[in-house]
């Protein structure tokens, strides 16, 4: 407030947007429909009001988040800008980074990234791995959980006490790993070393910066349903159509055989390929030539032109007529 009575104009970002506390209450420590819950629901839909009658702009990373915010605030006032991706490629090669990491070339390495917490997922990963394994065609099957505690709730009780949890889970089984925090300058290692990378999120709170670490490296994903809000952009439908899959094709849902079912395609090396041309399409539609003259526009209302950066030409790859963003 004091900024705006100073004649200055905010531009506010919000990574995460979050409607109903009571779908993230088990990450909260919350029982759903508590005093609390419904205390901190009220309270998070007035800050925002409040915000609405301050700031001039609010970024939002995902199509989905610009939805939800559009219930609380101007839908004038939004504008979606999504993660650019600068296109990465670590100096390791898939077998080469696997071979570093200690797996097999035979081994089928799954990787889920990010902070080991419920709301990630990171529980029902493990439990429904270990019971993929029992399955002989499903025994070459690793899982790497690449992440550590997660900052914001590593000196909580009840998070210390599921994170501990899980180390005991596979203290005696080595073909599931808990690698702790992951340096920058090792994301590409984990990620190249993948064959296929899992988000198993319980929930959407926010645009996600693992998907994007994902598109910048290339690798093939599929997400849980729960979290599948994020296929529904423009440019992922668009990427999927042109890729030929669907949004049911890369995401399950939280049971044994909604994940038995993916993992089985992911062993198709027709379904592998498109699932490389989505990543590949995502990564040309939101490159950083592309989005940086729409962030500038679109939240300064100009029509600046970069000369640094030439007409973007974008051709879909899997098709033959070429597409172009001007």
């Amino acid at each position: 407030a004091i900024i705006k009575l100073m004649g200055k104009t905010l531009t506010y970002y919000t990574h995460n947007v979050v409607l109903d506390i009571n779908d993230i209450a088990e990450h909260m420590n919350l029982k759903k429909k508590s005093f609390a819950v419904k205390f901190l629901n009220f309270s998070m839909k007035t800050y925002y009001r409040l915000l609405d009658l301050l700031v001039s702009k609010f970024v939002v990373m995902d199509q989905t988040i610009q939805q939800r915010l559009a219930t609380l605030v101007s839908p004038k006032k939004i504008v979606n800008l999504p993660f650019w991706i600068e296109a990465k490629k670590y100096r390791l090669s898939h077998t080469a980074s696997k071979d570093k990491l200690g797996f097999k070339r035979t081994d089928f390495l799954l990787v889920s990234f990010g902070f080991i917490t419920y709301y990630k997922g990171s529980d029902w990963i493990i439990d429904v791995v270990k019971q993929i394994r029992k399955e002989h065609q499903f025994a070459h099957i690793k899982l790497i959980l690449a992440g550590g505690e997660a900052y914001s709730l590593q000196h909580k009780t009840y998070y210390q006490e599921y994170y501990h949890k899980l180390l005991d889970s596979i203290k005696s089984d080595g073909n599931i790993t808990i690698t702790g925090f992951v340096a920058e300058k090792d994301i590409g290692l984990y990620l190249t070393a993948a064959d296929l990378v899992v988000l198993p999120y319980r929930g959407l709170i926010g645009a996600s910066g693992t998907l994007t670490h994902v598109l910048a490296f290339k690798r093939p994903f599929i997400m849980s349903r729960a979290m599948s809000e994020l296929l529904r952009s423009e440019d992922f439908h668009q990427a999927l159509k042109e890729s030929h899959l669907s949004m049911k094709d890369v995401t399950f849902n939280h049971t044994y055989p909604g994940f038995k079912s993916i993992i089985t395609d992911a062993h198709d090396p027709h379904f592998v390929h498109s699932l490389n041309l989505l990543t590949k399409n995502m990564v040309l539609k939101r490159s950083f030539n592309y989005l940086l003259e729409k962030c500038y526009n679109e939240i300064h209302n100009d029509s600046v032109t970069f000369s640094s950066f030439p007409a973007y030409k974008y051709k879909p790859i899997g098709k033959t007529a070429p597409s172009t963003f001007s």
